[in-house]
């Protein structure tokens, strides 16, 4: 009979299984590699076999997550990119509508100077044709009091008239 290890549980002793594992996957303790022929041997090994492709397959799982994990990193990245490029894009775009609707306040009121003026050249006309037919009636008459009231009428209405169309003039040119 062999000597007994302290614990009472070593590799020579009689009363220790020798198929006894040491660690999933590993060989069991007291096997020296002769007895692969056994039963045991082979159910050893492939136990071993079988933990170390356990092994390998959560390594490969693992790795696979990390992968994944890295694309959705960088997925969420770009998607962020995209957000951001897209606010900016939405800000130049009513930046755009405010400055169009801006013009289009702008010709508006143009347009609006325009047949003001219009109706002022209108109005001018009309009132030089009254005050010639006036005229010609005061000649007749030879009455001829208010010719100065009627001509400083007439100068302001013109002036008038020459500045406005000057201001209108401007503006077109402006736009």
């Amino acid at each position: 009979m062999e000597v007994p290890s302290p614990a009472g549980l070593g590799v020579g002793d009689v009363n220790f299984p020798r198929t006894r594992l040491l660690c999933d996957g590993c060989p069991p303790l007291g096997w020296d590699g002769n007895d692969i022929e056994t039963t045991v041997g082979k159910q050893a090994i492939k136990e071993f076999f079988i933990q170390m492709r356990k092994t390998f397959s959560e390594t490969a799982h693992s790795s696979v997550i990390f992968q994944a994990k890295s694309k959705v990193n960088k997925l969420r990245k770009d998607l962020l990119s995209v957000q951001q490029k897209r606010s900016r894009i939405l800000a130049k775009i009513e930046q755009e509508k405010k400055k169009v609707q801006q013009n289009q306040e702008k010709q508006k009121a143009l347009e609006d100077f325009s047949s003001f003026l219009f109706n002022l050249e209108a109005l001018q006309d009309e009132y030089r044709r009254e005050s010639s037919s006036k005229k010609a009636s005061t000649q007749e008459c030879g009455s001829c009091d208010n010719l100065p009231s009627l001509l400083i009428e007439g100068h302001s209405s013109l002036t008038a008239a020459n500045q406005l169309r000057s201001i209108n003039e401007l503006l077109q040119q402006r736009q």
